[in-house]
């Protein structure tokens, strides 16, 4: 079976980058306002509190649509589950990348083709755990039901916050750990967290200010 070329799978990376900075942006930005007291303090019985939940509600549709993006299946999806999949129908990308790594600064052919071994089965694991699997099903339900459709169904279960970072926080590894592997670098997304969550602190800080100025 002839594998995907590496334009392919670089492509597929970089789509995925995409949806996962995007995600970490929103997480933090939807924990950071949904934790303030001194935010809720401030908007408390203004007219502009019900642009905030507007506000809120469009963070947590987009971030609960990017973790669906990631998690799908399907023909041109550019999702975590297709890389995975490419990988696991084609055993010769593991071979590809660890020959590649023989190429960096030190020989890290057998840490590379172990450690895609492991991301990959560390996902599957993900995928069948209990929570990560009830989570899931939750989100593509009030997807379906809601954000991509308008469906008649009556009430479903509703995704709670802590979902949606409890799936951010987990698979934000899985990728940085596919991506070393594949290109050779060394992506620290801590430090984008970092960055992110001080925006967010500064972007909370204006709206605190916005609202105190109201009252």
């Amino acid at each position: 079976m002839t594998l995907p070329s590496e334009e392919k799978i670089i492509a597929l990376l970089d789509a995925i980058e995409v949806s996962i900075r995007n995600a970490i942006a929103l997480n933090s930005l939807i924990n950071t306002l949904n934790e303030s007291d001194e935010l809720s303090s401030a908007a408390d019985n203004t007219f502009g509190v019900h642009g905030l939940n507007i506000t809120m509600q469009s963070y947590i549709e987009n971030l609960l649509l990017i973790l669906s993006r990631l998690l799908d299946r399907g023909p041109d999806v550019a999702s975590l589950s297709i890389l995975m999949e490419k990988f696991k129908q084609h055993p010769g990308l593991i071979d590809r990348y660890a020959k590649q790594a023989e190429n960096w600064t030190l020989d890290q052919s057998e840490w590379v083709k172990l450690k895609l071994h492991k991301t990959i089965q560390e996902y599957d694991d993900l995928l069948e755990s209990e929570d990560f699997s009830n989570m899931r099903k939750i989100l593509k339900d009030f997807r379906n039901t809601y954000l991509a459709h308008t469906l008649m169904r009556g009430e479903i279960d509703k995704p709670e916050f802590y979902y949606l970072d409890h799936m951010t926080v987990n698979l934000v590894p899985i990728y940085e750990s596919m991506r070393n592997c594949i290109t050779g670098g060394f992506p620290n997304y801590e430090d984008y967290v970092d960055v992110r969550n001080k925006y967010s602190n500064d972007f909370l800080k204006v709206l605190i200010a916005g609202f105190k100025s109201q009252s």
